[in-house]
């Protein structure tokens, strides 16, 4: 008889929902890093939903954000960040891009400040994954060392 999954490896990934921008501040931080939230318009119908599937040193973020803001900050990880619609307008250091669905995604490294700039509502999936982990697994692949955090174009 094959193996069966434990009941708790079937269960469904973490589930947020919050109208709260300082909630949302907090755990936005978790995602990306140092941040703040800027709303453009009505702060009252801000409305942030996301699944997190957190697997260690990558993490999975579904998200969808039912108001027009800007993120800005210095990302702590490398993130990559797509778009299921409508697109995205996204800054790093002296670089702009817009996130097209299905055609392009946005390659954040660590420390360069960002702005991440969805149309309203947006639907987005961003993938976390740990610096160290990235550049250790590089050092393995490669057998060289890195001296300084990986820098990619957006």
């Amino acid at each position: 008889m094959p193996d069966r999954p434990s009941p708790r490896a079937l269960e469904r990934p973490p589930q947020i929902h919050t109208r709260d921008l300082e909630m949302a501040h907090l755990l936005l931080g978790k995602v990306y890093g140092d941040l703040t939230i800027d709303v453009h318009r009505d702060r009252q119908r801000f409305e942030w939903r996301a699944t997190s599937v957190d697997l260690g040193p990558v993490a999975l973020f579904l998200a969808t954000v039912a108001s027009d803001l800007t993120l800005r900050g210095e990302v702590s990880n490398y993130i990559v960040s797509l778009t299921a619609g409508p697109s995205l307008r996204v800054a790093a250091s002296r670089e702009a891009a817009e996130v097209s669905p299905g055609r392009s995604a946005a390659m954040f490294s660590p420390g360069p400040r960002i702005e991440w700039t969805p149309a309203s509502p947006s639907r987005s999936m961003t993938l976390r994954i740990d610096a160290r982990y990235l550049e250790e697994q590089l050092e393995a692949l490669t057998g060289v060392p890195i001296r300084r955090p990986l820098a990619f174009a957006l």
